[in-house]
């Protein structure tokens, strides 16, 4: 337990208010969650970001010197098509700490390179899929 009854177990979720033990009542937080492991002594986490509507011509290099303007970049990875062996599009940043990858997304958000805007956000984990066999039916 800590000062006004307020338990400090574990790092609140964004968003989720915090209750005092003592009322029972909620306690609203204007804080981000890595604020809030900071706080409680939790290591921050790496952070990763979906780059969107890149130029072809971006390398990996080059997008590493432009969100290194951000914070520390951990690594870049620009996926290729299968087919051509060509730029996809779009890559993905992996920041050191979320409040670089926060820094990143307001900074690059809508810049825009070699004439097309750029979308930064935090990337989401891949849907599963099938095997991606042929699926014969009974009949």
């Amino acid at each position: 337990m800590s000062k006004k009854g307020v338990s400090q177990a574990t790092a609140p979720r964004p968003g989720a208010p915090r209750f005092d033990s003592e009322s029972g009542t909620a306690i609203a937080l204007n804080i981000t969650y890595a604020q809030a492991q900071l706080r409680n002594g939790v290591k921050r986490m790496s952070a990763r970001l979906y780059v969107g509507n890149l130029p072809y011509s971006v390398g990996e290099n080059e997008l590493r010197r432009l969100f290194s303007q951000a914070g520390t970049v951990e690594s870049v990875t620009l996926p290729l098509d299968r087919e051509t062996g060509r730029p996809r599009g779009f890559g993905f940043v992996q920041m050191a700490e979320q409040g670089e990858a926060d820094n990143a997304i307001q900074t690059f958000n809508g810049y825009k390179l070699e004439g097309r805007q750029l979308r930064v956000n935090i990337a989401q984990e891949r849907e599963m899929r099938g095997g991606g066999g042929y699926s014969r039916r009974a009949g």
